[in-house]
């Protein structure tokens, strides 16, 4: 009878047990994923910590855990290298403000969400590549926020938060803040030494991918936005997209806009570039970018002022032939025919830069 009374127990010990696993399990699963940490790998100067909620400000130390709520800090002169969970780099410059809003990395349940702000000064951001369904990777301004698609971007502010933003490589998304004219900048420089800048309008928003030998680029905001690429000016509607490369001194520039959505066509030097067609030009060199460097930001990049281009098509020329004036010639490759819109309320300067 007892071994009979023992068995029993014995089995419900066993069930209670397997219970309590199997509540583990699902608790597990359905857990949100924990915080994320980012760890120094370098602090060079005076560089100081604080949780956002306490504001008790502390140096940071080679054995900190840097995570969501956190506040980071560097003097003059001062260097921070930070090395995520996830693989990721942060990259903070002397001089600077990095609030890290959110982080959360789990790689069992497909998932990276990381978003940092950048009141002030100089952080290169490198994203690791994942294609998880949930993947945020997103750093911001006072002016302006940059998502990464696997991505690296050196992002410069200045005190009255205007932004530079410099990609290097992969895909992003930028979406303007505020309303401020000209608080926000995109630049790249390309290996032929063209390069790419972009000031985003009050409003706006650019889709920007580098790929071998050129740029994929799409208006993603409500303005239209003017590009000029080696003193070439091209004009983008909202909703359109362009893939742009230069080679041997020459623009190729095609409309990738999809036809079915019958949207205006894009304008290389004020000739009409329909869904579809493509244009060749010379490149004009005829930018020159003048940096005029904000105080206290020792990244060499704050304004530019453009000092002229190469003269302009003032026609559309028809379907494959040449048009234009002066030394920017125009070749329209046949699209589904030929419209002209020449809306210019941004300026985005793609140039040469003759530093």
């Amino acid at each position: 009878m007892i071994g009979k009374q023992q068995q029993y127990y014995e089995r419900r010990i066993l069930s209670a047990m397997v219970s309590v696993l199997v509540l583990i399990g699902i608790w597990s699963m359905l857990a949100p994923a924990q915080g994320a940490v980012f760890t120094p790998q370098r602090v060079d100067g005076v560089t100081d910590l604080t949780d956002e909620a306490a504001q008790d400000w502390q140096p940071l130390e080679i054995e900190a855990q840097v995570g969501a709520g956190h506040l980071v800090r560097t003097d003059i002169a001062a260097l921070v290298d930070l090395l995520g969970d996830d693989g990721s780099w942060l990259g903070v410059g002397e001089s600077t403000m990095l609030s890290v809003l959110e982080y959360e990395f789990d790689a069992g349940q497909e998932l990276r969400i990381a978003r940092f702000s950048v009141q002030e000064g100089v952080v290169i951001a490198e994203a690791a590549h994942f294609e998880y369904p949930t993947n945020i990777f997103d750093v911001e301004t006072p002016t302006v926020v940059a998502s990464f698609k696997f991505s690296k971007l050196k992002l410069i502010v200045d005190k009255d938060g205007n932004t530079t933003l410099i990609p290097y490589s992969g895909r992003f998304e930028f979406l303007r803040k505020g309303g401020r004219e000209d608080a926000a900048t995109v630049r790249h420089t390309s290996e032929e030494e063209i390069e790419t800048l972009c000031k985003l309008p009050p409003g706006g928003g650019m889709g920007l991918d580098i790929i071998p030998n050129g740029l994929r680029i799409r208006n993603l905001g409500a303005t239209p936005l003017t590009i000029s690429i080696g003193g070439n000016i091209i004009e983008m509607p909202p909703g359109t997209s362009i893939e742009g490369s230069t080679s041997g001194g020459e623009l190729s520039v095609k409309n990738t806009t999809d036809p079915s959505a019958m949207l205006p066509s894009v304008t290389v030097d004020g000739a009409g570039v329909d869904a579809g067609a493509q244009s060749v030009a010379p490149l004009s060199g005829g930018n020159t970018l003048v940096p005029n460097q904000p105080a206290g930001i020792s990244a060499g990049v704050g304004t530019f002022i453009s000092l002229g281009r190469g003269a302009a098509s003032s026609s559309v020329p028809a379907a494959g032939s040449t048009g234009g004036t002066g030394d920017s010639p125009i070749t329209t490759l046949p699209g589904p025919g030929s419209r002209q819109d020449n809306r210019r309320n941004v300026t985005i300067d793609i140039g040469v830069h003759n530093d």
